[in-house]
């Protein structure tokens, strides 16, 4: 059966419909895509846009009952369980989502190292120095309004982070590299500042050039509501337990500033990797594994003791190559060159977030890496993300002790978070 197409607000004549899209492209809700198939008949979304903002904007409905159009009952059940408290110790549990990707008004535009945004078939694309990526399938482009969408999603507190095909690890102008991270960091620095309570940030450094990356980090340390660096899983070809990158890493060290790692989405050069969407779905989480594993054997994590690193999508294929890590070094003088101590241990060192799309999987890496080692994430806005991303932790069945540290406890812990009431 052939595939309905979306409606190109950009096509849409009526500013009524196209408003109704806009909206949706803006908020996340009701969802874009269905919008935009909606918007084949006029009559059709303009009677269910007039009935969602009867029913959501303007209090027709019981509260209760709109949380329950709004998602289905196994939502519902989340968002009613969160905003029971879940009480632990006679303290309110709070969910913060670490893993949410944006792009700043600041690098929107002309010029260099600036993209262009648009929506196709309720789709956000990127065009970016001759990449197009459509991956988006939420508001990306509009950081408070991902801040209100993730917060729907059942999240208190939301730290924000950089579309990672933006940040400047292969530019060769060191000084061009600067500007783009000082764009960054201060267009995320006022998202923050905006919404003081629910959202923070991880900004960039320009890691072509170590020494210049540690002397940002410190100005990140500085402004309010940035709360650590996200870099790339690789730069320069190199892997991050390069010596190369030690005056970056001795700076986070020092500073006590979170690291969070995330794949460049190149798909390591691997021809095959090309096909089959095989470059998100197997190149990224082996990207991951690669750079982590090496700043192991290097015995990065062993000489900076306070680092705090987080991985993405679960860690990525590292959780099932500890066998072979461990085997490795048991024996063979290459693998245990650097590290002098154990490899589990250094691997529990890392944070690990929840988007692992499978609930045993996430069982797993809870009970093997450590409760207080896994943070909620959902990889918004992309296709690869979690859309329900409270309620999938729920459905893991962690317990009534771990699954309050894995929804924010342990995300506030480690950025120093003072998450607003959101609940009076």
């Amino acid at each position: 059966m052939p595939r309905i197409p979306y409606v190109d607000p950009q096509a849409v004549s009526d500013p009524e419909i196209r408003g109704y899209l806009e909206r949706a492209r803006r908020e996340g809700t009701p969802r874009p895509e269905s919008q935009a198939i909606r918007a084949h008949n006029p009559n059709v979304i303009r009677a269910f846009s007039q009935a969602w903002e009867l029913t959501f904007h303007q209090g027709v409905l019981d509260h209760t009952v709109k949380e329950l159009c709004r998602g289905g009952s196994r939502r519902w059940a989340s968002v009613t369980a969160r905003r029971a408290e879940a009480r632990r110790g006679g303290h309110a549990v709070r969910v913060v989502d670490v893993h949410v990707h944006v792009v700043v008004p600041e690098l929107v535009g002309e010029g260099p190292w600036r993209a262009q945004v648009h929506w196709e078939d309720g789709r956000g694309v990127v065009v970016w120095r001759g990449q197009r990526v459509q991956s988006a399938v939420r508001e990306f482009a509009d950081p408070d309004a991902v801040v209100e969408g993730v917060g729907r999603t059942g999240a208190d507190g939301v730290v924000l982070s950089p579309w990672v095909c933006m940040l400047p690890c292969e530019e060769q102008d060191v000084g061009l590299a600067g500007e783009v991270c000082e764009a960054w960091n201060e267009g995320l620095a006022r998202v923050c500042a905006r919404c003081p309570g629910r959202a923070w940030a991880f900004g960039a450094a320009p890691l072509q050039d170590p020494a210049r990356a540690a002397r940002v980090v410190e100005d990140v340390r500085r402004r309010p509501g940035l709360v650590g660096v996200e870099v790339p899983a690789s730069v320069g070809g190199r892997a991050l337990g390069d010596d190369f990158f030690l005056p970056f890493w001795e700076a986070a060290d020092a500073l006590g500033l979170a690291v969070f790692v995330h794949p460049t989405g190149s798909g390591l050069g691997v021809r095959a990797l090309g096909d089959y969407y095989l470059w998100n779905t197997v190149g990224n989480p082996v990207e991951t594994a690669v750079t982590a594993a090496h700043m192991v054997l290097s015995g990065l994590l062993e000489r900076y003791a306070r680092l705090t690193v987080i991985l993405p999508h679960g860690g990525g294929a590292l959780p099932a190559l500890r066998g072979r890590l461990r085997h490795a070094h048991g024996f063979q003088p290459l693998a245990r060159s650097r590290l002098r101590g154990d490899v589990d241990a250094c691997l529990r060192r890392f944070f690990y977030d929840t988007v692992t799309h499978d609930a045993v999987l996430l069982r797993q890496l809870v009970e093997w890496a450590g409760p207080g080692q896994v943070v909620l994430g959902s990889d918004w806005p992309f296709d690869m993300g979690l859309e329900d991303p409270v309620g999938f932790v729920r459905s893991a069945g962690l317990g009534a002790e771990t699954e309050p540290r894995v929804l924010g406890e342990n995300a506030v812990r480690i950025l120093g978070l003072e998450v607003r009431d959101a609940h009076g």
